[in-house]
């Protein structure tokens, strides 16, 4: 991954360990950032940032929240989360949104899920995020309290 002096993609540079060939994938849209993560979904297709946000940026998806449903809980987890399809390397963000909206979720971890799902915790909700198709849903709760589960067996086999 290089950046420039502002702190903004330029491109991200993969290698193939096996082949010893690499892919360079500059990205399309700007992004300001404190840190960020990476990772790979189950089926190895997409890269997947979590990317720490500024204060600022922060504050401006408060404020969104305010005016498009009128409530906001604070976030201790302030993390966005895209993907990079390695596939098609146009450099196009996915970004995990909200359902009716494109207010952006925020959250903790991101992790592989089944194919091109990836989990999403955003506090103590569980976050379904479909890459191929950009749908982020509350799949696991949908209105019940299930409480814990707690299980030896990954996750997969338990759902």
């Amino acid at each position: 991954m290089k950046t420039d002096e502002n702190n903004q993609f330029i491109e991200i540079i993969i290698i193939d360990l096996v082949s010893l060939k690499s892919k360079t994938i500059p990205l399309k849209q700007e992004l300001s950032y404190e840190s960020i993560d990476l990772s790979i979904n189950k089926s190895e297709r997409y890269l997947i940032l979590r990317v720490t946000i500024l204060e600022k940026e922060y504050a401006d998806i408060r404020t969104l929240c305010l005016r498009q449903s009128g409530a906001f809980l604070p976030q201790s987890h302030k993390h966005r989360f895209y993907a990079i399809d390695k596939l098609q390397a146009t450099g196009e963000l996915m970004p995990c949104n909200r359902v009716l909206t494109k207010i952006p979720h925020l959250g903790e971890v991101v992790c592989p899920y089944q194919g091109n799902v990836m989990m999403v915790t955003t506090g103590d909700k569980v976050m379904f995020w479909d890459i191929s198709t950009g749908n982020c849903d509350q799949r696991v709760t949908k209105g019940e309290n299930l409480g814990f589960i707690i299980s030896n067996r990954p996750l997969e086999q338990v759902m």
